[in-house]
């Protein structure tokens, strides 16, 4: 049964944010925690990376400030002080202020458990099953991530689906999906428009895009026409860069695909046929093919009138006002376009908001900034001159850990059977804080080297989860071919490694294989006197 608890960090704040990358532009995200008061835009209640404190303590974006009029004439829409700019204080929020704060998904607890940074959002999203489809079996909405097994047991007939029409040019798969087969695509939502022509535009086909950049992944999007039904995933409905056509003509995603079972017992979840992966055929859509497709603004011509080409968008929805905000004045939902216009007009009480606490906010901040500031200086830096590596893929944290005067110390491994540890300065990714330690053994006249993760107690361990569950890759660089780099693979899954570390306290670890010190020598891996090694997360 779901606790109060639980409805509270599954419904989260949610914020519409702007100016934190391309992902995230115009994203609604669910947060566990409110955000302060001098984040939010007072007015559009959007979280921008910028905002800008007026003198009556009032908070607005830069967006919403544009609509004010210049000058003399400027005054907040909320009291009608007149202020000018020199009074108006601006506030940042950094990336790396942002990016560790918790985020849950918002479509609840028997959907998806997620909650987790929001720097892991964009890779969750990409495996996330959460919303719903439309079977075409029964009609009735499934959530995605139970649609293959949902196929699979349906007994209601089967619809014509894009399977029927996968071999037909594209203009009879278009007849098609607009006469014969309505069930084909996602609902079509009509929109009352002002013109005839607004009205074409306004009806829309909207598909949740994947595989097609940071900015449209997982966004839903408003297409002016429908897609060709062989770019369509018939399970979950999404819209992903590649398709696979099975034989029996049905069509599915690469995700939907890998929830079938593998080998001689891989069977269509629609029809029950069985096949092989030779007899699929995988289709791929360009980008090229895809950005000058026409697209509506999902608000609605009553709203927006906008219809443009999909590469179009990411500019247009930084400028749009389509959505709702609630007026903290009447309490009435108000376009957020027309926001500004409603509260310089809106006669309602001005009712506790941003503004009271703003101030006090801005005064904190200050001094945090500054504490912040003197702490960085006083603190040791870790700085890293060696090689520098990109992360191999997408969801890959990655960091470099320098062993620093490695020489030095191997000199005092004379004595047979004697061992030496060299340790690196303590470092975080992800939220973990550890460090690296190599383990020098001599064996005759062989001395190896082994390396090994340790996770410590970190300021970031309420905010991350625990057990530690990443896969961990060591990587050691060679400075200057990095086609020649060793990939160190780490066992990290007992108890006393991957739990929570005490406070003031190291984790045990283990060691990965032994590496002939003197190949590394040759091979030229030491760069002035350091070995420098990656590490990944995963």
């Amino acid at each position: 049964m779901t606790t109060t608890k639980q409805c509270q960090q599954t419904n989260g704040w949610k914020y519409t944010l702007t100016g934190f990358g391309e992902f995230l532009e115009m994203r609604r995200v669910a947060f566990a925690d409110p955000m302060p008061p001098t984040r939010l835009c007072g007015v559009c209640g959007l979280l921008p990376s910028h905002t800008l404190l007026l003198p009556c303590s009032h908070v607005l974006c830069h967006s919403c400030r544009d609509q004010l009029p210049q000058g003399n004439d400027c005054c907040c829409p909320f009291d009608g002080k007149k202020f000018v700019d020199s009074d108006v204080h601006p506030m940042t929020i950094e990336w790396c202020e942002l990016e560790q704060r918790r985020v849950v998904r918002s479509a609840g607890s028997q959907v998806c458990g997620f909650s987790g940074n929001l720097c892991d959002l964009a890779d969750h999203l990409t495996r996330c099953g959460s919303g719903k489809a439309k079977c075409c079996k029964c009609n009735r909405p499934v959530f995605r991530s139970h649609a293959v097994s949902h196929y699979r047991s349906c007994t209601g007939p089967l619809y014509a689906a894009n399977a029927e029409v996968a071999s037909k040019t594209d203009a009879a798969k278009m007849a098609d999906v607009e006469t014969s087969t309505p069930n084909l695509t996602p609902s079509k939502f009509s929109v009352v428009a002002m013109t005839d022509q607004q009205g074409e535009l306004t009806s829309s086909w909207k598909y949740t895009l994947t595989g097609f950049g940071e900015f449209l992944e997982m966004r839903r999007v408003a297409f002016a026409e429908p897609m060709p039904p062989t770019h369509l995933c018939d399970v979950c409905g999404m819209l992903p860069s590649r398709t696979l056509l099975l034989p029996c003509d049905h069509v599915l995603c690469d995700s939907c695909r890998d929830q079938l079972p593998q080998g001689n017992d891989c069977c269509c979840p629609f029809d029950g046929s069985k096949f092989v992966d030779s007899d699929v055929h995988p289709m791929t859509i360009e980008w090229c093919e895809l950005e000058q497709r026409r697209i509506v603004c999902s608000a609605g011509s009553q709203v927006c009138g906008f219809s443009g080409k999909l590469c179009e968008l990411a500019d247009h929805l930084t400028r749009c006002g389509g959505g709702k905000i609630k007026c903290c004045k009447c309490d009435r939902p108000v376009f957020r376009g027309h926001a500004v216009n409603h509260y310089r007009s809106c006669t309602g009480r001005l009712r506790t908001a941003n503004a009271e606490a703003a101030s006090t906010m801005a005064n904190m901040e200050k001094n945090t900034r500054e504490l912040m500031s003197a702490v960085t200086i006083a603190k040791k830096v870790t700085v890293i001159q060696g090689a520098h590596r990109a992360a191999p893929r997408g969801g890959v944290l990655i960091t470099t850990c320098k062993f620093a005067g490695i020489y030095s110390d191997i000199g005092s491994l004379k004595e047979k059977g004697k061992e030496l540890r060299i340790s690196t300065d303590t470092y975080t990714l992800g939220g973990y804080t550890f460090k690296l330690e190599c383990r020098f053994t001599k064996d005759g006249n062989i001395v190896n080297v082994a390396f090994a993760l340790f996770l410590r107690d970190g300021e970031w361990d309420s905010y991350v989860d625990w057990p530690f569950s990443k896969k961990v890759t060591l990587v050691i660089m060679r400075p200057r071919n990095p086609a020649k780099d060793i990939r160190l693979h780490t066992n990290m899954k007992e108890h006393d490694i991957v739990k929570q570390p005490d406070p003031d306290s190291w984790n045990c670890s283990r060691f990965t294989d032994k590496i002939n010190w003197k190949d590394i020598e040759l091979q030229g891996y030491v760069d002035r006197g350091a070995l420098y090694v990656n590490v990944e997360f995963e």
